[in-house]
């Protein structure tokens, strides 16, 4: 027997169970509804068609009770029916039916084709519930599955003042706020736009200063793209109640494989005011020991300076004085300190740093700014270390608190990170061939100076030449690339004699700048006739590079940029280069 026909023929004995049956193509969702043939008590075939779940909706749930509509839709739907049935296995629902005007109760069975016995077919039986015991059972399950539904429900409605389950395409929602918590906002709703709803309510219940955010966060597609990422998100803003602003913390949780959300609020404004007390009390527990403590971490030596009489004490951490004994406390600091300033400071530092711990200058120091610092180099074991003093009133104003650490290694690792730093970006900023600088480097420079220029600040007067190296093709093609590059050489190297007191920058291929200054400003109109005879020398001989130049002078309120004056310099570096090549 046909695998197909032998599923057909169980399905029509589950018929001696079931008062209709409807068999049901899992890939098309094309079905056949059969029924009982009164005479003979066999199964009928009563309708067929095309859209099993397109009937379900329209045609199947007419009399089924409102409360159990929902639910047989739901479960129907082809995608839902795939993921919740999988092949060779039975589900069923309970439902309620109208007959008349009497409730009737029915048993729904699904059961899905076992993998390998023909196509992928779904049977639904539907099974009277006729005897009063039965219905009676059904029905105390009914109570006892919606009674632990509002018992989970009303207890999480109760660890918060509002819970909102919300469709996320609609905005259809339903509410839970056990404790009346918002009847002084006396909130009217629809019911049907959670959206504009809760937009509505931040336009008049938000503190005036968290409405724009808190009305971004209710826009539609914000929260699927949020919700499509993380399975909750969390967000906090005051809300008016009672006439007292109180922040709030709304959890968006996802549901029902993202197809509605649940929204939580609740009120935290006890637990933040909490926090904030608990803060206040721990600072107010920090001990004068724990701040000494935390100082002397940071510092190799404190000195707690009596301004009045200049009694101290000196408290030490760390040795940085190497084997030089110093004074822990005495009677007049100023004095003790420079008695040692000369046996442990650098020769350079020792009058500045003398300048610096004078009682009046201390008091007037930091009348001005709440901390003064001064570094200088100490000498231990012949060794020259890098200091930091600190100095600050303390919070009674009656003591100079001074810190001294060692600061060596940090300056030198920032010495020796500063020179590594500054080769590399001089590298970055020379010709790897001609060893002059390079286009990075000529760009930064008339950046700086442009700069000064827009901003109308007097700037040195300059002129700009730009020259051309000729025939770099031909060497190259002619004598290889490696003659090419000692042309190139031969011809920076040239520029650079001629304008020895000024930067030459290689700015392409065979094109050179230099930005004239100085001497070589004073001087240019020479140094460029000099320049020209030893080209035309170069090319009579056939021996040398043969450059084409052209100079133009920075003209103070007639240019406006430094381009402005590069510009005229290559146009006149043509003409020479024309020149050079009719000759």
């Amino acid at each position: 027997m046909p695998e197909k026909a032998l599923f057909e023929l169980l399905a029509n004995e589950l018929l001696s169970d079931y008062s209709t049956l409807f068999y049901v193509d899992a890939a098309t969702n094309d079905y056949k509804w059969y029924g009982k043939d009164k005479d003979s008590g066999r199964h009928t075939l009563l309708g067929e068609g095309s859209g099993f779940y397109g009937y379900v909706k329209s045609e199947a749930v007419k009399l089924i009770c409102d409360d159990d509509k929902s639910l047989i839709v739901d479960y129907l739907e082809p995608e839902t029916l795939k993921k919740t049935v999988a092949p060779g296995q039975t589900k069923d629902i309970k439902f309620r039916y109208i007959g008349g005007n009497d409730l009737q109760f029915y048993t729904m069975h699904i059961v899905r084709s076992v993998e390998g016995y023909g196509d992928d077919h779904f049977v639904i039986g539907l099974e009277s519930i006729a005897d009063e015991d039965r219905k009676r059972r059904v029905v105390q399950k009914i109570k006892e599955e919606r009674e632990i539904y509002n018992q989970i429900a009303m207890s999480l409605a109760n660890e918060y003042n509002s819970i909102y389950y919300v469709d996320i395409e609609t905005g259809k929602y339903m509410e839970f706020s056990p404790r009346e918590y918002f009847d002084t906002l006396n909130t009217p709703r629809s019911w049907d736009d959670f959206y504009d709803d809760a937009r509505e309510d931040i336009k008049i219940y938000a503190h005036p200063d968290d409405r724009e955010f808190a009305s971004s966060m209710y826009e539609k597609e914000i929260i699927k793209k949020k919700l499509s990422e993380k399975k909750s998100i969390n967000f906090k803003y005051r809300l008016i109640i009672s006439g007292e602003p109180r922040y709030h913390l709304f959890t968006l949780i996802r549901a029902n494989e993202g197809k509605n959300f649940v929204l939580c609020i609740k009120d935290i404004e006890n637990e933040l005011a909490a926090e904030r007390i608990r803060k206040e009390k721990l600072k107010k527990e920090i001990s004068f020991t724990q701040i000494a403590e935390s100082l002397a971490s940071n510092y190799d030596i404190i000195y707690y300076v009596d301004i009045e009489n200049s009694n101290y004490v000196g408290y030490t951490s760390r040795n940085i004085f190497g084997h030089m004994q110093v004074q822990e406390q005495g009677l007049n600091f100023y004095q003790d300190i420079s008695e040692n300033i000369p046996k442990i400071i650098h020769p350079d530092d020792r009058e500045r740093l003398l300048g610096v711990l004078t009682k009046d200058n201390l008091i007037s120091t930091l009348d001005l700014r709440r901390v003064t610092e001064i570094d200088y180099r100490m000498i231990v074991n012949d060794e020259v270390k890098y200091t930091r003093l600190t100095a600050r009133k303390s919070s009674d104003g009656n003591h100079f608190i001074l810190g001294i650490e060692n600061i060596d290694e940090i300056v030198r690792k920032e010495r020796d990170q500063l020179t590594a730093l500054n080769a590399e970006r001089e590298i970055a900023r020379r010709d790897g061939l001609t060893g002059v600088k390079n286009k990075y480097a000529y760009d930064e420079l008339i950046k700086s100076v442009q700069v000064n220029i827009t901003s109308g600040l007097d700037y040195l007067p300059f002129a700009i030449a730009v020259c051309d190296l000729n025939y770099l093709k031909q060497t190259n093609d002619t004598l290889g690339h490696q003659a090419g590059d000692e042309l190139l050489k031969a011809a920076c190297k040239l520029i650079c004699y001629t304008f020895d007191h000024s930067p030459v920058f290689r700015i392409g291929g065979d094109e050179f700048a230099v930005f004239i200054r100085g001497d070589d400003y004073e001087n240019k109109d020479e140094l460029e006739d000099k320049f020209k005879t030893q080209v035309l020398e170069n090319d009579k001989s056939g021996d040398g590079p043969v450059v084409a130049i052209g100079v133009a002078t920075f003209e103070q309120g007639l240019d406006t940029s430094v381009d402005d004056v590069f510009d005229r310099a290559d146009e006149l570096m043509y003409a020479n280069k024309k020149m050079l090549k009719e000759k």
